[in-house]
């Protein structure tokens, strides 16, 4: 309890100040702001601000990176209300169908960028979809008028969004028995030295959404990938196609309309990379029924990367050098 009202405190005191991403008023974050995670500001009916009111952009540069880190540092602090509070679907998201995607993105939103549910029943966003797709497809139409794009990317919040519901699918996942193998696939490799690692981590995850029925079939190619030069930190690249997917419909639209990656498939890995200290990006593309997902990977952490090849460099040359001794 002391900790949440410490970050209750701070949250506060944050938005009493200028920032980068200053929340138009009474639009704190609902997990923060209030105990239940559907409160709703009683102050925005009262002094006239639009339905949906994204967050407040700097006037300088200055106040843009003093801000911007300010409020990524909360948002951080502030995750665990994400995965920990409210952790069922929420009546207004819940559609007909049980993919997490839909109440996992709103309670994210409310978190990061403030907002409720009763804002969201508000909230216009007409569409031919039906059911979870008609349900995501809201859910992330609200959420990029919540979290706008920006001429710099990093000024937006969206990146923080998208990395956010990738938390919480992932977390979904394994709350519900979907466990692949976790462990430092930077050093060890992707095929983890051939005991199985995120390559087939990859289809454990996938094979457990389809055992749950959120989607029909998938594909994992990872023919493009080269273990030996992964070791050395080089790029590689992974092709994923899942068919049938829970809210593909919703992937499609959104994509074509404003750039958001909506897919329960990518999320999930995107969650399942950062486990194993990967950077993934996803590119996306529809034919049909049938998702297509370009994943390209890298190692996270440059200082991790840079110490571990100098210590391969150290091992090599200090190799030839007992071989050199034991010749002479």
């Amino acid at each position: 309890m002391g900790t949440f009202l410490g970050l209750l405190a701070a949250l506060s005191l944050f938005a009493t100040e200028t920032s980068a991403f200053g929340l138009a008023p009474g639009m704190l974050p609902a997990a923060l702001s209030s105990p239940s995670l559907t409160s709703y500001p009683p102050s925005l009916a009262r002094t006239g601000h639009s339905a949906v009111a994204p967050l407040r952009m700097a006037s300088s540069s200055a106040e843009a990176a003093t801000g911007r880190r300010g409020f990524l540092q909360l948002a951080g602090a502030a995750v665990p209300a994400i995965l920990t509070l409210g952790g069922g679907v929420s009546p207004a998201v819940a559609a007909d169908s049980g993919t997490p995607v839909a109440g996992i993105a709103l309670k994210t939103l409310q978190t990061i960028a403030g907002g409720s549910e009763a804002e969201l029943e508000a909230f216009k966003a007409p569409t031919d979809l039906q059911g979870a797709d008609a349900a995501i497809y809201k859910v992330y139409k609200y959420a990029a008028e919540k979290c706008p794009a920006t001429e710099d990317p990093r000024a937006s919040l969206r990146g923080l969004f998208q990395s956010r519901v990738a938390d919480g699918v992932y977390k979904w996942g394994v709350d519900g028995g979907i466990a692949p193998k976790v462990y430092d696939a930077r050093g060890d490799g992707m095929t983890n030295q051939g005991k199985g690692g995120a390559i087939k981590g990859v289809s454990t995850l996938l094979a457990g959404y389809k055992k749950k029925g959120l989607l029909k079939d998938f594909t994992v190619d990872s023919s493009k990938h080269v273990e030996d030069l992964w070791l050395q930190a080089q790029p590689t690249t992974m092709t994923i196609t899942v068919t049938g997917a829970a809210g593909s419909g919703a992937g499609k639209a959104l994509k074509a309309e404003n750039g958001l990656l909506c897919s329960l498939a990518a999320s999930g890995m995107q969650g399942y990379f950062k486990q194993v200290k990967l950077f993934s990006q996803f590119d996306q593309s529809f034919d049909g029924d049938v998702e297509t997902i370009v994943v390209n990977l890298k190692w996270a952490g440059k200082e991790r990367q840079k110490g571990t090849l100098d210590r391969r460099a150290a091992d090599k040359l200090n190799a030839a050098r007992a071989y050199t001794e034991k010749v002479e």
